[in-house]
C-alpha cells in the first residue's frame, strides 16, 4: 500500500489534503525541494506542486506522482535520476518533470535511479544503471526513462540500492539489479541481472518494498515473505543467515503493509499496531531500545497505524487520524529535531505541522468492488441481491484495515453470483429499440407492444435460441405492423430513443423511466402541445444520464466540450481555452497560458456537480477591459473562467474555487478587478511578486493592473574617451527603476562605431555618437539619454624596431642623439646600460622614430659602449656607441705675462672638456681654463704681484688622462 509519508536518505517527504507536497531534513543537494542548504526541520511546500497522489524519496533526491499521470522530481542529478535528461553533478530545488511520462500509476525511487509503473501494466526507469538496475538488458546509465524488458503487467514498482522489484497482476514478483546478497530472490548466483527475473515460489503477492540489501513481499493472507541480506536480522525469521529465495517473517499473519529500510524493515497490521526487524542502533525499530531484533518487536505507543515508510535510518507511521509519527535517527532532523543527545529517538515522536497527511486509500479494494456496479449492466434480480450486499457492508476511512478486507470481499462474491453483464442480448435489444426510431400509429403501435411484451424478461441467463426466437418475432413485428405516420412525433421520438442509445446508472434510469412512463400514451392523434410538453420533459431526464460502457470496463474519456465564456465581453475578444472535467472525488485542475503569464484553475473535489466541464479562457482583445482601468492604473494580465453541467446549467460552486495567477509582471500591491455587469469592482490584491491568488463561485472575467509607471530620473553616458583597437565598456550615470539599459551608436568621424551589450568598438579613431535607453519597468517609463560623444585615439600598434644596432660617435662630457627607425614605440621603455653614470634620455619623435639622447659622463673611458632599450611589448634593441677624446695640438705652449697681471693663452687642439686639472710651479699664480670654440681651450693666467720674472710653467692634466705642459715668460 503506498504510503503518503515516504522516508529518504535524510529526507522525509509526505502528500497532503491540498495536493502538495511538504518536505523536511536533510536539503544539501536540493532533496526538499525549497532549498539548497543543510538542514530543515519544518515541514514545507516543495515547489508548486498542487495535484500529488504519492511521493518517494530517494538517496538524495526525490519524486512525486501527480493526478495528470505525469512524474516531477526534484534533488541531485548525478546519474540522471530526475530524469529530465541532465546529469553530473546536476541538481535542482524545485520540481522538474520527467521527460516522457505521462500515464503514471506508481513511482519509487532508490539510491541513485527511479522506476515508474504507467497505466498499461508497463515500467520504464531512468538513472544509474551499473548493476543492471534499469531492467532495460544492458548497464548504461540513462537521464531519460528506457523501458524495463519484458514486464506488461505490473502494479507497482519499488527501487532499493541497485536493484529493483515489481509485483504483476499475476501475483508474482519480479525483480532485476545487483544479487549480490541475493537481492533478486530467484535462488541464483548472487550475479546481478539487467533483465527482470521471477522471485521464487511467490504467487500471490499483493504489494513489494525494496531496500538496501534486499525485499519483502506482502502476501494475499496478510502474511510477510523477505530475501536477501540478513547480517542484522532484517529478514525477521529468528536468523541472520542470507537467503537469495524468500523466507517467511516469523509471527506475521495478518500484515496490510510493508517497508524495507536499510538493514531493517517494518510492517502494519490489520489491528492498527506497527512491528519492525532488525538493526537498531539508531532506534531503527521504535521499541525503546536500541538492541538488534531478528523476529519483528512492536513499535512503541502506536496504534490505528494504516501505513509505514522505513528510509536509511528512520521510518516514519500515518495514522487513521492523518497524524505522522516518525523514530530512528535525527541526525538531519528527519524526525522534525529531537532536542539532547543522543541524536535520535528509539520511541516515535510526532512531526509538528503535518496533520493533513492524505491519509493512504485503505479503501482502494473496496471503493473498486463496490464501483462494478455502475460498470456493467445487470438483470433486475442480480442487482436487487448485489443492492443489499452493498448496504450491509458500507465502510469508511476509520475502520480497522480486517473489516475493509472483509466488507470487499463480500462485495466481490456479491459482484461474482448475481451480476450478469447482457452482451449477448444485441440483436434483441437492437429490435427491441427500433419502436423508438419511426412514428406509428396507434393500432400498430398495440400489436407492437404485444410482441414485445412476450419477451421483456430475457437475461444472459436465457437459453441463445430463445433470445433468437423473440428476436425474431419482433422483427416480424415490426416489419407487418408498424407503418409510417405523419412527422409530427420526431422530437418526441427522438428523445424517447435515447434510452436505447446509452448506459446510465440506476439513479438517473429510474428517472428517465418515470418521464418517459407519463408520456407512452402520445400518438399521431395527440395534440401537438402534448406532444411537445411530453418532448421536454423527455429531453430535460435525459440531461442527468451518465453514460457507461455496456458490459465491460469504462469506455476511455474523452475530452471535454468547451463551455461558452462567461458574458462581460463578446465571443471574438476570447481565445481557445483549455478545459476538465469536475470530479465527485478528486480535485481537478485546468491550466491556461497568455503570452509570459499563466493562471490555473482548481476545483475542490465535489465542489461542481460530477461532469461539469470547466473552460478557461485568455482575452485576446483587451480593450474593453483597459478602457474600464481607473486613471493612475496600467493593466497587467486578464483571463476568464465559465462552466457547464451536461444538462447546460452553469451552478454556483458548493466550495469556492481557487485560481492562481502566475506572472514576471505581478509585484506586491497590484489590484485585481472583477468584470460585472456595472463595470470592474475590486476584489483582491497581490501580496507577493510574480503571482495571486483568488477565490469565487461563479463564472468570473478577471484582470490584473499596476500603479501607473511614472517617468524616470535623468540618463547620462559618462564613458567618453577610448583606443582603438580596445572595446570601450559604456557606464551611464541617473535613470530609476529596475529596467535594462540599452545603447544606440552612429558614426562621427570615427568609422565602423559598432556596440555590443554595453561596450564600444571602431575601426578607426575619431568619434563615435552614443544613446543610453533604459527600459521601463513595473513602476517606471523608459527613459533615454542625450547624444553623447566618444572620443577615440589611434591605436598603437607595438613592432620591433626597423635597426637593432645602431652606431653614434659622443665625446666625453657632451650629449650625442641617436634616431632608432621603427614603428609602434609606447609605453616606458626600459634601458640597461653597461657604462655605469651614462644618462640615456629616449623620446618620441614621429610615430616611427625614436630619439635616444645620451649624455657621455666626464670620466667616461674612451671607445664603444652599449645599452639595451627593453619594449613594452617583450622587445628589445641594442645600440652602441663610441666615445672619443682628442689630445691638445700643441703640448707645449708658451706665452708672456707681467707681474701682477693676467695673460690669456689659447691652446689649440679637440676634446678639450670636463674640468682639467692644473697643477703649477708658480706658487700665487691663478690659472684660470675656458672653452673657446669646439677646438680651442683658453688659459689665462693670473700672474701675482711678487712673482719672479722669467719662465715659468703647469700642466694642464685632461679628464680623458692626456696632459698640455704651458710656459709663460714672466717680464
Amino acid at each position: 500500500m503506498a504510503s503518503p509519508v515516504s522516508v529518504g536518505g535524510g529526507q522525509v517527504c509526505a502528500t497532503v489534503s491540498s495536493g502538495a507536497v511538504e518536505c523536511f531534513g536533510l536539503g544539501n543537494l536540493g532533496q526538499l525541494g525549497y532549498f539548497y542548504g543543510n538542514l530543515y526541520p519544518t515541514p514545507s511546500d516543495a515547489g508548486n506542486i498542487n495535484n500529488a497522489s504519492t511521493v518517494s524519496a530517494g538517496g538524495n533526491s526525490t519524486c512525486a506522482l501527480l493526478s495528470t499521470g505525469h512524474v516531477d522530481c526534484w534533488g541531485y542529478n548525478m546519474y540522471g535520476q530526475l530524469g529530465n535528461g541532465g546529469v553530473g553533478g546536476q541538481y535542482s530545488t524545485s520540481p522538474v518533470s520527467v521527460t516522457g511520462i505521462s500515464t503514471a500509476t506508481d513511482v519509487s525511487q532508490g539510491q541513485f535511479s527511479t522506476c515508474s509503473v504507467l497505466s498499461g501494466g508497463t515500467i520504464d526507469c531512468w538513472g544509474q544503471n551499473a548493476s543492471g538496475d534499469l531492467g532495460d538488458g544492458n548497464t548504461a546509465m540513462s537521464s531519460v526513462p528506457v523501458p524495463v524488458s519484458s514486464i506488461t503487467n505490473a502494479t507497482s514498482v519499488s527501487m532499493g540500492t541497485n536493484f529493483a522489484c515489481a509485483t504483476l497482476t499475476t501475483g508474482h514478483v519480479d525483480c532485476w539489479g545487483d544479487n549480490s546478497t541475493g537481492e533478486l530472490g530467484d535462488g541464483g548466483a548472487e550475479s546481478s541481472s539487467d533483465v527482470p527475473v521471477n522471485v521464487s515460489s511467490i504467487t500471490n503477492a499483493v504489494e513489494v518494498s525494496a531496500g538496501d540489501k534486499g525485499a519483502c513481499a506482502l502476501l494475499s493472507t496478510g502474511s510477510i515473505d523477505c530475501w536477501g541480506d540478513n547480517s542484522t536480522g532484517e529478514l525477521g525469521n529468528a536468523s541472520t543467515s542470507q537467503s537469495d529465495i524468500p523466507v517467511a517473517v516469523s509471527s506475521i499473519t495478518n500484515a496490510t503493509a510493508v517497508s524495507v529500510g536499510m538493514e531493517f524493515a517494518c510492517a502494519v497490521l490489520s489491528t492498527g499496531s506497527v512491528k519492525c526487524w532488525g538493526t537498531n542502533a539508531s532506534g531503527e525499530l521504535g521499541n525503546a531500545s536500541t538492541s538488534p531484533s531478528d523476529i519483528p518487536v512492536t513499535v512503541s505507543s502506536l496504534s490505528n497505524a494504516v501505513s509505514v515508510s522505513s528510509g536509511a535510518t528512520s521510518s516514519c507511521a500515518t495514522l487513521v487520524s492523518s497524524a505522522v509519527w516518525c523514530w530512528g535517527s535525527d541526525n538531519f532532523d528527519q524526525l522534525g529535531y529531537v532536542a539532547g543527545s543522543p541524536n535520535y529517538s528509539a520511541v516515535p515522536v510526532q512531526i509538528a505541522g503535518l496533520d493533513a497527511v492524505t491519509v493512504p486509500g485503505v479503501l482502494t479494494a473496496y471503493d473498486a468492488a463496490l464501483a462494478a456496479v455502475v460498470q456493467s449492466d445487470h438483470t433486475i434480480a442480480s442487482w436487487a441481491t448485489y443492492q443489499g450486499v452493498v448496504s450491509a457492508n458500507q465502510v469508511s476511512t476509520s475502520d480497522l484495515q480486517y473489516v475493509i478486507d472483509a466488507a470487499t470481499s463480500a462485495i466481490l462474491a456479491a459482484q461474482a453470483a448475481d451480476l450478469v453483464p447482457v452482451a449477448n442480448l444485441t440483436a434483441y435489444t437492437a429490435a427491441l429499440a427500433a419502436v423508438v426510431q419511426s412514428d406509428y400509429t396507434t393500432t400498430s403501435w398495440a400489436a407492437y407492444q404485444t410482441a414485445i411484451t412476450g419477451y421483456l424478461g430475457l437475461t444472459n441467463q436465457s437459453l441463445q435460441s430463445i433470445v433468437n426466437a423473440a428476436t425474431t418475432t419482433i422483427l416480424a413485428a415490426q416489419a407487418a405492423d408498424l407503418v409510417v405516420a405523419t412527422a409530427n412525433l420526431g422530437a418526441y421520438n427522438a428523445a424517447l430513443a435515447a434510452v436505447v442509445q446509452s448506459n446510465y446508472t440506476t439513479i438517473s434510469w429510474a428517472a428517465y423511466q418515470t418521464a418517459i412512463a407519463g408520456y407512452l400514451g402520445l400518438t399521431n392523434q395527440s395534440l401537438q402541445s402534448i406532444v411537445n410538453t411530453a418532448t421536454a420533459a423527455i429531453t430535460t431526464a435525459q440531461g442527468s444520464l451518465v453514460g457507461v460502457t455496456r458490459g465491460g470496463n469504462p469506455a476511455p474519456l474523452t475530452g471535454p466540450t468547451n463551455v461558452p465564456p462567461p458574458s462581460g465581453l463578446s465571443a471574438s475578444d476570447y481565445g481557445t481555452p483549455n478545459s476538465g472535467t469536475a470530479s465527485s472525488t478528486a480535485v481537478t485542475t485546468v491550466t491556461q497560458s497568455s503570452g509570459g503569464a499563466s493562471e490555473t484553475v482548481t476545483v475542490p473535489a465535489g465542489a461542481l456537480p460530477a461532469g461539469t466541464t470547466i473552460s478557461v479562457y485568455p482575452i485576446t482583445d483587451t480593450s474593453t477591459l483597459t478602457a474600464d482601468v481607473p486613471a493612475g492604473e496600467s493593466y497587467v494580465h486578464s483571463f476568464a473562467v465559465s462552466w457547464e453541467t451536461p444538462s447546460n446549467t452553469s451552478p454556483t460552486s458548493s466550495t469556492p474555487l481557487t485560481i492562481t495567477i502566475t506572472d514576471a509582471s505581478i509585484k506586491a500591491g497590484d489590484t485585481i478587478y472583477e468584470l460585472i455587469s456595472t463595470g470592474l469592482v475590486v476584489v483582491g490584491t497581490a501580496t507577493v511578486d510574480g503571482s495571486v491568488t483568488l477565490t469565487f463561485s461563479n463564472d468570473p472575467v478577471f484582470l490584473v493592473t499596476h500603479t501607473a509607471p511614472v517617468a524616470q530620473s535623468a540618463l547620462s553616458v559618462t564613458t567618453l574617451l577610448g583606443r582603438v583597437g580596445t572595446a570601450l565598456s559604456l557606464v551611464t550615470r541617473g535613470g530609476s527603476g529596475s529596467g535594462v539599459v540599452s545603447y544606440t551608436v552612429t558614426n562621427g568621424t570615427a568609422t565602423g562605431c559598432g556596440i555590443s551589450g554595453g561596450s564600444l568598438t571602431v575601426v578607426s579613431a575619431g568619434t563615435c555618437f552614443v544613446t543610453a535607453t533604459k527600459a521601463a519597468d513595473a513602476n517606471h517609463l523608459a527613459a533615454s539619454s542625450s547624444v553623447t560623444t566618444v572620443t577615440f585615439t589611434a591605436k598603437v600598434v607595438s613592432v620591433s624596431p626597423h635597426a637593432i644596432h645602431v652606431h653614434g660617435y659622443a665625446q666625453v662630457g657632451r650629449t650625442v642623439a641617436l634616431s632608432i627607425s621603427g614603428t609602434g614605440f609606447y609605453g616606458r621603455p626600459k634601458v640597461t646600460s653597461n657604462e655605469v653614470g651614462t644618462r640615456v634620455v629616449l623620446s618620441h619623435g614621429t610615430d616611427k622614430l625614436l630619439t635616444v639622447r645620451v649624455t657621455v659622463r666626464a670620466r667616461s673611458r674612451t671607445g664603444w659602449h652599449t645599452f639595451t632599450i627593453r619594449l613594452a611589448n617583450g622587445k628589445s634593441c641594442r645600440v652602441n656607441y663610441k666615445v672619443v677624446s682628442v689630445s691638445p695640438h700643441a703640448i707645449h705652449v708658451h706665452g708672456y705675462a707681467q707681474v701682477g697681471r693676467t695673460v690669456a693663452l689659447s691652446i689649440s687642439g679637440t676634446g678639450f672638456y670636463g674640468r682639467p686639472k692644473v697643477t703649477s710651479n708658480e706658487v700665487g699664480t691663478r690659472v684660470v681654463l675656458s672653452h673657446g670654440t669646439d677646438k680651442l681651450l683658453t688659459v689665462r693666467v693670473t700672474v701675482r704681484a711678487r712673482s719672479r720674472t722669467g719662465w715659468h710653467t703647469f700642466t694642464i692634466r685632461l679628464a680623458n688622462g692626456k696632459s698640455c705642459r704651458v710656459n709663460y715668460l714672466v717680464k
